[in-house]
């Protein structure tokens, strides 16, 4: 299963933290730059919230950009399954299990608990 890790370019620290479990797993990934959403300007934030009827942060903005990064690389690639983490996860080895289920049962989408 291929695994997209999602990484702000200015949060070292979250990416080694991220690339140190995921080795100790023995797990391949592929870091994905975030969308800064700080670094966007206004034209690019109405074009992605104008159809929204409530506030959302620059981050926010971001952080769902990224994701729509991924998915259309999923898309493009015609990826079957893919896992994609923020670069704040904690994992742990019940992570490979999950991954193991995901794909026998052809689950769409599992949001997992903080």
């Amino acid at each position: 299963m291929k695994i997209f890790v999602i990484n702000l370019a200015r949060s070292p620290e979250r990416r080694a933290s991220i690339e140190q479990q995921l080795s100790l797993l023995q797990l391949d990934y592929e870091i994905v730059e975030a969308v800064d959403g700080s670094q966007l300007n206004y034209d690019e934030i109405v074009k992605h919230t104008k159809t929204l009827n409530y506030a959302v942060t620059s981050g926010e903005i971001g952080c769902a950009l990224s994701h729509i990064k991924i998915y259309r690389k999923i898309v493009s690639n015609n990826i079957p399954f893919a896992l994609i983490l923020e670069d704040d996860a904690q994992l742990d080895y019940q992570i490979i299990q999950v991954m193991h289920h995901l794909k026998q049962n052809k689950t769409h989408t599992l949001r997992l608990p903080c």
